[in-house]
């Protein structure tokens, strides 16, 4: 386990039970056990919960089993769905992360440039098993390896990406779970008119660089429905800022974000832009709704740890990756957070509250 840095005041405070891979969440804990995290780590609980050993969960003793290698671009704590959500995950379909499986962590705290190098350091300590959250962990990877099997937690389309032959028959080491179904962002786009019925320049926050076939698509829907479709695309977080001043000066009546690391590392100031300048905007997950966002279309985040533990469990058991098929998480939802409705004057028509799967009361930053 790391040693921390104790001030006097916590220098006899009782080390903390470990919480790392076995699948528990700090959040879940009893209090005492939580407030126990904190007199020791302060701020980095979280963070030395997910950076703990493996071997600090057996008495010391090394985990035996399976090893998986889990690379992702953001901050161990970014998107506990993702990193808890696996670990709880694999527990559901039988294993015991740190016990009789090990999870090789490997984080490049936002910092995309360094992904190739861990993929390849992951390689070449010959895991069993590569799990990629997203696109660009999942494309490291399969550069670094054409063998090892590769699962992925949410890529929005890895036939695009060249990552899969096909969603039922990826054909080579990627398979896993996919970002939602491949049409989900005509129909969002449908839904943010049916939330913004007045709009007549519907914004797309979207990573760069984007995708010319999905906005193509985007675009004819748009056409559709009597629409201006305005991309703003984002490469770096430098370009947040300037793309909500774009969409004001342009007069985006609404906005709609995609699902990137780089967004979700973000969401806090992403929430915050949007309600300063009062853009109805819908989210691509539930994690921006957590913060304070608007509206959330999509796909049950939770859903995806479980669900990636699942193919990882099949191929441990001898499936072959390019014959699994590719799915989104099995659930969707629909949440509306009527604080942040009010921060910006706006209300939901009663259609969208109708359908609303989970009402929130969360102001924005």
């Amino acid at each position: 386990m790391l040693s921390p840095i104790l001030s006097p005041v916590v220098a006899h405070a009782q080390t903390p039970p470990p919480l790392a891979q076995d699948g528990r969440a700090l959040s879940t804990q009893p209090a005492p056990i939580q407030d126990l995290f904190k007199t020791v780590w302060g701020d980095r609980a979280a963070t030395q919960w997910i950076d703990e050993h493996d071997r600090s969960l057996s008495g010391g003793a090394a985990p035996g089993g399976p090893r998986i290698g889990f690379l992702y671009g953001g901050m161990p704590t970014q998107n506990l769905t993702f990193t808890q959500g696996f670990a709880s995950g694999l527990e559901t379909v039988g294993y015991t992360p740190g016990r009789d499986i090990q999870i090789i962590w490997r984080f490049a705290n936002g910092k995309p440039e360094t992904l190739p190098g861990m993929a390849s350091e992951l390689v070449a300590l010959k895991p069993d098993v590569l799990v990629a959250p997203a696109i660009a962990e999942a494309t490291a990877l399969k550069q670094a390896t054409q063998s090892i099997p590769i699962v992925t937690l949410t890529v929005a389309d890895p036939v695009g990406a060249d990552l899969a032959a096909s969603l039922e028959h990826p054909g080579g080491n990627v398979t896993g779970v996919i970002q939602q179904p491949l049409d989900l962002n005509n129909e969002k786009l449908a839904f943010v008119h049916e939330a913004v019925p007045t709009a007549r320049r519907i914004g797309l926050l979207i990573p760069s660089p984007a995708n010319p076939t999905a906005v193509s698509a985007l675009q004819a829907v748009g056409t559709k429905l009597g629409v201006d479709v305005e991309l703003l695309e984002v490469g770096s977080v430098d370009d947040i800022e300037p793309a909500f001043d774009k969409a004001s000066a342009d007069g985006v009546d609404a906005l709609m974000v995609f699902g990137a690391t780089l967004f979700s590392g973000d969401r806090n100031r992403i929430v915050r832009l949007a309600t300063e300048h009062r853009i109805p905007t819908l989210y691509p997950s539930h994690l921006f709704l957590d913060v304070g966002g608007l509206m959330d279309y999509g796909m049950v985040e939770a859903s995806r740890g479980p669900r990636a533990a699942e193919y990882v469990k099949q191929i441990l058991n001898g499936a072959q990756p390019g014959e699994l098929a590719m799915g989104p998480p099995p659930e969707s939802e629909l949440v509306i957070n009527d604080a942040a409705a009010d921060a910006i004057g706006y209300s939901f028509p009663d259609s969208v509250r109708a359908r609303a799967t989970e009402q929130l009361q969360i102001p924005p930053p």
